[in-house]
């Protein structure tokens, strides 16, 4: 049976917290999927822990070569035979009705993109994130990305249209794509928590921080005829500004 969703999993030395990850995939409620997982050719454990789980469902890759995210989420898309694609990382947990959530609203025209609320998961403690979501999407990301991109299913279709992930973004290409989406197609926001966001050290956006600010504000040029992406640009270089004062005032 083909699968309707199918679930991208980009793992480069992931095998920390990689088992519950899997774990929590294999517990949704929803059946109807596959994983994709891609390891972009890991040096750890993590192939041999995603070997431990035998089912049908989960499809392993090795890519040729360690690429950037956004050209390993291009490429494992490729592989996929849903008609939505999930995104998850390998430190992130969802909970069993996460994709069951999204159920109702596989077939209503012009969806683009679902995505929901979440936890952040801090030593061991469980906060609630505080973004703040409303409707016209497309505009409102624009003065902020409050997508987090491990909540988001996206329309395989669409996805490929407006031309997948940009490969020359490095930390920013999930804003980038989800922009690119919502610019021509709906959205839905699922007002409950999904997922488990896991906040450790090794986080890129959180070691990226400033790179990442910075690809966020060549993407904000690109819509600078929208009065709210001046306002988000604005925000982003007041960010930028106190994270130059902050390093300046450590050295």
């Amino acid at each position: 049976m083909k699968p309707n969703i199918s679930i991208i999993l980009n793992c480069y030395n992931g095998s920390k917290y990689l088992a519950e990850c899997l774990d929590s995939i294999k517990k949704q409620n929803y059946r109807n999927f596959e994983l994709i997982f891609w390891d972009n050719c890991s040096t750890d454990h993590s192939k041999k822990i995603f070997k431990t789980y035998k089912d049908k469902r989960f499809k392993y890759f090795k890519s040729k070569k360690n690429t950037i995210l956004s050209k390993a989420r291009n490429l494992a898309s490729k592989k996929a035979r849903g008609d939505w694609l999930a995104f998850i990382d390998c430190d992130d947990i969802w909970y069993p009705n996460k994709l069951t959530e999204f159920k109702n609203f596989f077939h209503i025209k012009n969806m683009g993109v679902l995505f929901s609320d979440y936890y952040i998961l801090e030593n061991k403690k469980l906060i609630k994130s505080k973004k703040k979501i409303k409707l016209n999407y497309f505009k409102n990301i624009l003065k902020e990305n409050y997508i987090f991109f491990s909540t988001v299913l996206i329309k395989k279709k669409y996805f490929f249209k407006v031309g997948m992930c940009d490969e020359t973004l490095q930390h920013a290409e999930d804003y980038d794509i989800l922009l690119k989406i919502l610019k021509k197609y709906d959205g839905h926001f699922v007002n409950k928590q999904l997922i488990k966001y896991r906040v450790h050290d090794n986080n890129q956006s959180k070691k990226y921080k400033i790179e990442s600010i910075n690809e966020s504000i060549y993407l904000l040029y690109k819509y600078k005829d929208n009065i709210e992406a001046l306002e988000g640009l604005a925000k982003l270089i007041l960010v930028l500004s106190y994270y130059f004062i902050k390093l300046k005032w450590k050295q």
